[in-house]
């Protein structure tokens, strides 16, 4: 009910989110000063993000100072995820390894860090961070299945990785990234036929995710349906051209 109405706080911040991803950073602006106090963080990070699409990164550093200061070193978390889909990693690696400086036995900033290093390449130092948030907090589906996926992708440690990803999924059974996951440890492993169940599940709950599309089309060229991963790769293409 809240969502049918235009101006209901509620709304607004996902308004504004989607005015950002609309390409409509001064809309998102607006929006904003309309958050209520109680959402004084988010309201921060959503301006921030907008200066920082219009091109102003010092004032979008103002106001994502003001976000820490309101909402304390975990929100560098989403100061970094804004910094890393505007294409400045640097950035937030520095922001990642401030907020691990101020709370170091926070799981949650060791995960994100290592995600960041791994997408960067720098596998063995996200390694390091991948495993201490496990080891500080050992029921992190996300980051047992992040490792894992890791290991397995670069076709390192597969019983490994295939054991963390299973964890994952012990602890979120109906995860589609982690049933990919474990579709892909699988075929790493050339255990062909255990693949294609986890990869269709995953396919069916992505089924615009160009990865998980293409994964399964790997899978049925291994099987020798080589129409039906034709189909899968093509899917995979157009969407990630979409993208």
């Amino acid at each position: 009910d809240a969502l049918e109405r235009p101006q209901a706080q509620e709304t607004l911040p996902m308004r504004a989110r989607a005015a950002l991803v609309c390409g409509d950073p001064k809309e998102a602006k607006r929006l904003a000063k309309l958050l209520p106090a109680s959402l004084a963080v988010e309201g921060a990070l959503i301006d921030g993000e907008a200066e920082l699409a219009m091109g102003k990164a010092g004032r979008a550093e103002s106001r994502f100072d003001a976000a820490i200061a309101k909402g304390g070193v975990a929100a560098r978390g989403d100061v970094a995820a804004i910094l890393r889909r505007s294409g400045r990693d640097a950035e937030a690696e520095k922001q990642l390894r401030a907020w691990i400086a101020a709370a170091p036995t926070d799981a949650e900033a060791r995960l994100a860090l290592g995600a960041l290093l791994d997408r960067k390449g720098k596998n063995a130092e996200a390694e390091i961070e991948l495993r201490e948030a496990i080891r500080l907090n050992p029921r992190s589906a996300e980051a047992l299945n992040y490792l894992g996926y890791s290991l397995a992708d670069r076709g390192e440690r597969l019983d490994e990785a295939l054991s963390l990803v299973q964890s994952a999924l012990q602890l979120d059974p109906w995860n589609g990234a982690y049933l990919d996951s474990l579709g892909w440890a699988y075929m790493k492993l050339g255990r062909t036929a255990e693949a294609r169940d986890p990869l269709e599940r995953a396919a069916r709950e992505f089924p615009r995710d160009p990865a998980v599309l293409e994964h399964l089309g790997d899978y049925y060229e291994r099987a020798g349906d080589l129409g039906r991963a034709k189909i899968y790769w093509q899917r995979a293409l157009e969407n990630f051209q979409e993208t």
